[in-house]
């Protein structure tokens, strides 16, 4: 029994070593810290593009991240501020139309609580992490083209590992 609760509780503390406590984020470019997740524009209807940015820290630009109990996050954008009480006034981090094919553009969408606005983050050895689709976990989000310069798309890809798949998360404030 004291084994079974030792292995249990190591297990627990490393999970949590990859985990993100929930908050406001930007989410840096491992291309360049310099760039960051970006809402194009501040607009909050639904399809407006998410894309690469130069750092501003306008609200474009900040991320609510919750960890949900199934082990997946989202994301919604702070660029008006949501009504707590109310999950229909939240702008998803969203896959389009859940499909996972390489290129599928991600953008903003009103919260529906489909899998297409829940991801998975994965540590990687750098610090860096991995944001996975949780439609399919081998469709990441992706720097297109590894290109570093304002309004170049974010998107999905399959998972190569490449800078363009890696994000550092920065704990800001409001």
């Amino acid at each position: 029994m004291k084994k079974t609760i030792s292995l249990i509780m190591l297990l627990a503390m490393a999970l949590c070593t990859n985990a993100l406590e929930n908050g406001f984020y930007i989410i840096r470019s491992a291309n360049n810290r310099n760039y960051v997740i970006d809402n194009n524009g501040c607009n909050t209807s639904d399809g407006n593009n998410i894309h690469l940015w130069e750092l501003n820290r306008t609200r474009a630009q900040i991320w609510h991240m919750t960890n949900l109990p199934d082990g997946t996050v989202t994301f919604a954008n702070m660029s008006v501020l949501p009504n707590p009480l109310d999950q229909s006034t939240f702008h998803m981090l969203d896959l389009n139309g859940s499909g996972t094919f390489n290129g599928n553009n991600i953008h903003l969408w009103t919260y529906n609580g489909t899998k297409a606005q829940r991801w998975y983050l994965v540590r990687n050895s750098d610090g860096t992490y991995t944001i996975q689709s949780s439609v399919n976990r081998n469709y990441v989000v992706d720097n297109n083209g590894s290109n570093v310069y304002n309004g170049n798309n974010i998107h999905i890809w399959e998972s190569n590992g490449s800078n363009a798949q890696r994000w550092m998360f920065e704990k800001t404030t409001l």
